[in-house]
């Protein structure tokens, strides 16, 4: 059930993010208005030289200043707004909302893999019947698991100044090492959950076997004392309610 919401629900993880980060909205909302100021000033500079209020040369030379500084500032404010971006990274991408894209999309793989190995752990007695079907299976998830943990690695890692063949090295062994330790971890905790229910069933077992030997010894109490019949009975249905009550708990 949790494997079939995680598949569903995956791709869609991006959809509540905004597609630019709060203060990379603020350095554009900067830029745009500052563009309007300069083209409001060289407007200004035009209607001055129009209006015969400057020269054509003087026009020129405060022109060139305006365009100079304009153009510094552009540079500078473009300069910010990449610094606030490499500063908001996540895993390399530049928004929350692109991260979430490409996670959500390889995500599945990872529980696909997830499944097919809990299926394996579920269908072991009967796979053991016919041991080229289990040792299918079991290459099966391995290699699922190994594809799947590959391409989120690959997604998550940057590559950076690495040369090419270092990087896929990096990638292919963490590949292989979670790949490997997701397994183990699962294969260890069915195990341990396995265990638990053996002993518990093992419990019950007990349990009924003495209740069944009281039972016994109560009936020929009640025989030898029939005074005692009605509080042996009281008795033995206190504790059945007790008993049932304890085995839809362990159950549960």
């Amino acid at each position: 059930m949790i494997c079939t919401i995680l598949i569903c629900i995956a791709p869609f993880l991006h959809i509540d993010f905004p597609k630019k980060e709060k203060n990379v909205l603020l350095i554009d909302q900067k830029i745009s208005e500052y563009n309007k100021v300069s083209d409001n000033s060289r407007k200004l500079l035009r209607e001055n030289y129009e209006n015969r209020k400057i020269t054509a040369e003087n026009y020129i030379i405060q022109l060139d200043k305006l365009n100079l500084k304009i153009d510094r500032i552009n540079r500078e404010l473009i300069n910010e707004r990449k610094e606030i971006i490499n500063n908001n990274r996540v895993f390399g991408f530049k928004t929350r909302r692109l991260f979430l894209i490409g996670f959500g999309i390889r995500l599945p793989y990872i529980v696909f893999s997830l499944a097919i190995l809990l299926l394996y752990l579920y269908s072991l007695d009967k796979l053991n019947k016919d041991i080229n079907l289990k040792k299918a299976v079991q290459l099966l998830y391995n290699i699922s698991f190994l594809i799947s943990f590959y391409l989120v690695i690959w997604f998550m890692i940057p590559r950076g100044d690495l040369p090419k063949n270092v990087y896929y090295i990096i990638i292919g062994v963490l590949s292989i090492l979670a790949s490997s330790l997701s397994i183990n971890l699962i294969k260890h905790f069915d195990n341990t959950i396995s265990l638990f229910k053996s002993r518990i069933r093992l419990l019950i077992k007990f349990i009924s076997k003495k209740r069944i030997n009281y039972l016994d010894l109560a009936v020929q109490i009640s025989i030898i004392d029939p005074k005692r019949k009605k509080q042996i009975s009281d008795n033995l249905k206190k504790y059945d309610d007790e008993l049932l009550e304890v085995l839809k708990k362990v159950d549960n």
